[in-house]
């Protein structure tokens, strides 16, 4: 799931696991904004996770969910 705030460039994304295991969730950043480079922070965590650019990554625990705050750089 993702939604964007208008006019801003940032961008919200969330990752669901619906399976009964853990599993690794990913996002192709070029998807959320051609040659992007994001700060991504984890939301629920209140956690600064870093820059990315090409990828972004993480594992969800079973029928867990997180979310994340991509702030456009």
């Amino acid at each position: 799931w993702g939604s964007e705030i208008p006019g801003s460039g940032d961008r919200f994304i969330a990752f669901f696991n619906l399976n009964d295991r853990k599993e690794v969730v990913g996002l192709n950043l070029d998807q959320a904004g051609q040659g992007a480079e994001y700060e991504i922070k984890d939301l629920w965590n209140n956690k600064d996770l870093g820059a990315f650019k090409e990828n972004f990554s993480d594992t969800v625990n079973p029928h867990g969910a997180k979310i994340y705050k991509l702030i456009s750089r």
